[in-house]
């Protein structure tokens, strides 16, 4: 029952934002505020099992030497770093969350910054080939999460490319092997990946130019 309640809101409400582009040429979709706290949960899962084992490590050893000669001390470390690198980093995400404005003309991601709209990228839909999505992450029974991807054409996907750090480029490199070369996952936003999926699709078809013979991958 839940989850036909759930397709068919994320339906209605791709519909509704579809609606308003074809109106108004614009809508925007905010980040989703719900997937930034369930980070936050997870941060702190990690910083309370991490500042416990070595709670618990240090209560049992008769000195502090004796106790970082310990495996269970070290993993407690990473998981109490890894928590507080996730929480402070969630929190930033939060204080400049993201917008995905959709026009007539293409998307574009922004940020709010000192109470300002920046603009971090734009896409125009004669640059998309088309949108796709798979669950990743999942271990039976649960399927993961929902991501949607954007497959750009040769030239703006080496645009993109161009605007990485040496960092993210290998990170990009790599999601490439495994999904596909010249799609990009997008973040979540607020609906859900779905609902965005519908919306995405729907707008490529009205808005996006077919690709020409130079824009099919090899």
């Amino acid at each position: 029952m839940f989850p036909t309640y759930h397709v068919r809101m994320g339906k209605r409400l791709a519909e509704e934002r579809h609606r308003q582009l074809r109106t108004t040429g614009r809508v925007d979709v905010p980040q989703s505020v719900g997937h930034s706290l369930l980070l936050i949960v997870f941060a702190i899962v990690f910083i309370v099992i991490g500042a416990a084992m070595l709670y618990a490590t240090i209560e049992a050893s008769d000195e502090w030497a004796e106790a970082f000669t310990g495996l269970e001390v070290w993993i407690g470390l990473l998981s109490l770093l890894f928590g507080a690198v996730g929480f402070v980093g969630v929190l930033i995400q939060m204080r400049w969350r993201a917008v995905l404005t959709l026009t007539w003309d293409g998307l574009a991601e922004q940020r709010m910054k000192k109470g300002e709209r920046v603009t971090v990228s734009m896409t125009a839909w004669r640059d998309i080939t088309g949108f796709s999505a798979m669950y990743l992450g999942g271990r039976w029974p649960f399927k993961g999460q929902y991501t949607v991807f954007m497959h750009l054409v040769p030239d703006a996907y080496a645009a993109y490319r161009a605007g990485l750090s040496p960092t993210m480029r290998r990170l990009d490199s790599a999601n490439a092997s495994m999904f596909g070369h010249g799609r990009i996952a997008l973040r979540r936003f607020s609906g859900g990946p779905k609902a965005l999926h519908e919306l995405l699709d729907r707008a490529h078809r009205d808005f996006g130019a077919p690709p020409g013979p130079g824009h099919h991958w090899a």
